[in-house]
């Protein structure tokens, strides 16, 4: 801006000078604009210094005053003893966990402390009841919170098998929470069932040596190594995912099946 004026006065004072003086003073003026340029940065570097303190302050202030307030070290513990209900914790589940403590704002000793946490809910001695009481104390005053944290801890469920094990220990996280979520428990579980069901081509209603049946025709007509030799890399792919699909799916069967026996 200071460049653009001191040409525009160069022009303005040197027109009615010799081309020399005229070339002097277009000169001297953009040098001038130039400077005042310069001193106008200046000036906004040294604000910008002084008000740094204040903007960290500020946003320190806003995730530790209106990001949502949990019992970091409970919630994780219990997320980590969901994961591993069934023997195995998923990197699928891993991921999740991780992407909790970045909604979270976690950082630090706090994130330190959720994933130690998570690591901890993995032991079979883990306290569950125990860590839900002491979230629901945490979160008394603020049930929206406590939603939250039962939908996570219903999404992490649902990426393992989600069997009867499952189910049950969000029931009892659902009881000591204060949430009626029992319907949508069995909603969830119910939708996993009936897609298992599709993927087998079979129903709610078959025998069990039905479904076994189908499962292992299922197993041979799938299995990457009945392929041709000619198959693409792409086939062979496309004849794995379907292989894992149907091995899934029995196994939510299964599960539901010795549930109701």
């Amino acid at each position: 801006m200071g460049k653009a004026l001191g040409l525009f006065f160069g022009i303005l004072i040197g027109g009615k000078l010799s081309p020399l003086g005229f070339i002097i003073c277009l000169y001297i003026c953009y040098k001038i604009g130039k400077s005042f340029d310069e001193n106008l940065l200046e000036r906004k570097k040294q604000n910008q210094k002084k008000y740094e303190p204040f903007h960290e302050f500020t946003q320190q202030f806003y995730q530790n005053h209106f990001a949502p307030q949990i019992p970091v070290i409970p919630f994780f513990g219990v997320l980590g003893h969901i994961a591993k209900s069934d023997g195995t914790v998923r990197k699928s589940q891993i991921t999740l966990a991780e992407s909790i403590i970045q909604r979270l704002n976690l950082y630090g000793f706090s994130k330190t402390q959720a994933i130690h946490s998570f690591r901890n809910g993995k032991d079979p001695n883990f306290h569950f009841e125990q860590a839900l009481n002491k979230i629901y104390q945490g979160t008394l005053n603020h049930f929206s919170t406590r939603q939250l944290l039962f939908k996570w801890m219903l999404e992490m469920a649902k990426l393992g098998p989600y069997g009867e094990r499952q189910k049950a220990l969000l029931n009892q996280a659902a009881t000591i929470l204060g949430i009626q979520a029992h319907s949508h428990i069995q909603q969830a579980y119910g939708s996993d069932l009936n897609n298992a069901h599709a993927i087998l081509g079979t129903s709610s209603t078959d025998s069990k040596e039905s479904i076994k049946k189908t499962y292992r025709k299922l197993l041979g007509q799938y299995h990457p190594d009945r392929l041709p030799p000619s198959a693409s890399e792409q086939e062979k792919a496309r004849a794995a995912e379907k292989l894992i699909a149907i091995k899934k799916a029995y196994e939510i069967i299964q599960k539901n099946l010795q549930g109701n026996s």
